[in-house]
């Protein structure tokens, strides 16, 4: 039983190792700073490791099949935010985007 337990924390903090990334992507809008080999190489491993457990002879257990489909879930997700954010920068040196949000911030204020 304390094997068993172990084993899923430790499948699910592997699992949810992409989410903090995914979502600092997310409030920023930005990829900026994040290595495109990086996602790269997440995925072919995940992509090689989600192969094995489904397609390979051995028997693999469900634990280890649900925790595979959430990481590449979300090592996905970071893929469309690379297509999506593109090269955008989460603050310029002229202040540009840093005053875009303060007027964000202003507006959402103000609407209260």
């Amino acid at each position: 039983m304390y094997i068993t337990l172990l084993g899923m924390i430790g499948l699910g903090i592997e699992a949810t190792l992409p989410i903090p990334q995914f979502l600092t992507h997310y409030k920023h809008k930005s990829v900026s700073g994040f290595r495109p080999s990086v996602i790269v190489a997440w995925l072919l491993g995940d992509v090689f490791k989600c192969s094995f457990f489904f397609f390979g002879g051995a028997n693999v257990s469900w634990q280890f099949k649900t925790c595979a489909l959430v990481q590449i879930s979300f090592d996905l997700g970071i893929a469309v935010q690379f297509c999506v954010y593109g090269e955008r920068q989460a603050w310029t040196a002229n202040g540009s985007v840093v005053k875009h949000f303060e007027e964000e911030l202003e507006e959402g204020v103000l609407r209260r």
